[in-house]
């Protein structure tokens, strides 16, 4: 179903820093009430390094789906490096920084880390290539009525700057969705 998207778990909590083609730093809060939390290592509490990746991928898809104005739907292609150096727990607000270092018209390349917000403690640092998909492909894979919805959620514009300094515009593509639909589903 094209009304339903294909991304039902959110490993991010908010958007905190945003420069349009440039970098994006995200929150990510790990609570004991999350039950992949306390279920994934047995006896001790810790968020799986699998979602951590996917917490990168969320904070970079974006990045590099806003720097084309969200004219391609981006997926994650490839995680070429990883390295994770401790343990994230409950308790932890992991900062997610993504940063685009390269973009091309087929994709594009990602560095991000992810630190402790109390003591800026390193966690993991990970490499991503993004593949941008064909319309066809994205059509039926994502529904635009809810990215608007999580980029609201994300306080994406309220954080957001272009490469000029000045606030992010919502891109003329967006304002093609139903807007009042999308904040209801808030």
């Amino acid at each position: 179903n094209s009304n339903i998207l294909t991304m039902r778990w959110f490993w991010i909590d908010q958007f905190v820093e945003f420069e349009s083609g440039s970098r994006a730093v995200a929150h990510k809060n790990v609570t004991l009430g999350e039950v992949h939390v306390s279920s994934y290592v047995p006896g001790q509490a810790v968020l799986p390094t699998s979602l951590i990746v996917e917490g990168f991928a969320q904070t970079g898809g974006i990045l590099v789906a806003e720097a084309n104005h969200f004219a391609h739907r981006v997926v994650l292609a490839k995680v070429s490096r990883a390295r994770f150096s401790r343990d994230a727990r409950p308790g932890d607000c992991l900062v997610y920084t993504a940063r685009l270092e390269q973009i091309q018209d087929d994709g594009a390349i990602v560095s991000a880390d992810a630190r402790v917000a109390q003591g800026d403690e390193l966690v993991a640092e990970a490499k991503l290539v993004f593949a941008h998909l064909g319309q066809e492909i994205a059509e039926s894979l994502f529904d635009p009525q809810e990215l608007w919805r999580l980029l609201q959620l994300w306080k994406l514009y309220e954080v957001g700057q272009g490469p000029d300094g000045l606030p992010l515009k919502v891109p003329q593509r967006v304002p093609q969705v139903d807007l009042e639909r999308a904040a209801s589903m808030l």
